[in-house]
């Protein structure tokens, strides 16, 4: 596997050991919104497959949210 750097330009990076792809990215999506429910200022989300779960996500944390529908 190559490696996986945990920061780009000052942006601390976490990642989920699992696919990313067709059936599998709705689970992938809320499990990534999960774990980034705190401790963090802004959460940039890529895709909406997960898209359900955003509400529950704004109420939970208080992290600025941008999304990316495409």
């Amino acid at each position: 596997m190559p490696s996986t750097p945990t920061e780009h330009k000052g942006a601390t990076l976490k990642y989920v050991r699992m696919h990313a792809n067709g059936a599998h990215s709705i689970p992938y999506d809320i499990i990534s919104m999960c774990r980034a429910i705190s401790g963090y200022d802004v959460i940039l989300i890529l895709g909406v497959s997960g898209c359900f779960f955003l509400p529950l996500l704004r109420l939970m944390s208080r992290s600025k949210i941008i999304v990316n529908i495409d």
